[in-house]
């Protein structure tokens, strides 16, 4: 009896641990359809410390430029 009361408390445990995979919170959105996103704020504060403490560690993105591609046989203005 004792040994089914534990299983049943591992087991319940478990479940419990699980559920708290199931949260899901948008801080941030880009792209395609980012106009629809329910963009929320993030719980993380947004101190000066925490603003340096990212720029150490984190590594900076590239900026992302848009090409125009253009024919290289074409006559039109702005081609190379």
């Amino acid at each position: 009896m004792r040994t089914s009361k534990r299983v049943c408390g591992l087991c319940l445990v478990a479940v419990v641990g699980c559920v708290g995979g199931c949260y899901e919170r948008v801080v941030s959105a880009n792209g395609i359809g980012a106009s629809s996103a329910d963009v929320q704020d993030g719980y993380r504060s947004n101190t000066a410390a925490d603003r340096a403490f990212d720029s150490v560690v984190s590594k900076p993105k590239p900026a992302a430029r848009a090409q125009r591609w253009v024919d290289p046989g074409s006559r039109e203005p702005g081609s190379k």
